[in-house]
């Protein structure tokens, strides 16, 4: 359980306070532990889930959906555990080096976090200085050292960052 709400929008509040939902659930960011600089590396990257909740089952997602609901406390997203049953490998490039390799990840959650993070890099210079011919640049996620910069496919973010409050 998240022992300090702040910050945190209602619906996680809420549930982390429910006693008639009744799981001990851990949000996504609780479940990753890097150093400082990769913190903010995985906050680019991850932050549309960080506030998800990760349950075992449907079941438990589908408890806390109700509750929310009938208590009209927000919305609440979830990663459901067991559809995360394969582990993903991402292979090395020169130059790139897999986000996976910098993170600890807590015991049980291993599938889901390499899914997420699967074909993630960490550039030493800019993402755009990146022509390898022995891979598909549009299957990939390259993130420079600052977390200034993120090529996906297609696509470039970028801009000031933030500070990923996780655990150390």
């Amino acid at each position: 359980m998240i022992s300090n709400l702040e910050g945190f929008p209602e619906s996680i509040k809420f549930l982390n306070k429910a006693q008639d939902w009744n799981v001990t659930a851990p949000l996504l960011s609780d479940v990753i532990y890097s150093d400082q600089q990769n913190r903010v590396i995985v906050e680019q990257i991850l932050e549309p889930y960080l506030n998800y909740y990760v349950v075992k089952t449907w079941d438990e997602a589908s408890r806390a959906v109700k509750l929310l609901s009938f208590a009209q406390k927000g919305r609440a997203n979830f990663f459901i555990l067991s559809e995360f049953d394969r582990s993903n490998t991402t292979e090395s490039h020169p130059g790139l080096i897999p986000l996976l390799q910098s993170l600890e990840i807590e015991a049980g959650y291993e599938n889901l976090v390499r899914q997420l993070l699967h074909n993630v890099y960490v550039s030493d210079g800019s993402p755009l200085d990146i022509h390898d011919a022995t891979f598909d640049l549009n299957t990939v996620t390259i993130i420079d050292k600052q977390a200034q910069m993120i090529r996906r496919a297609g696509q470039l973010t970028g801009g000031s960052v933030g500070l990923f409050e996780g655990k150390n």
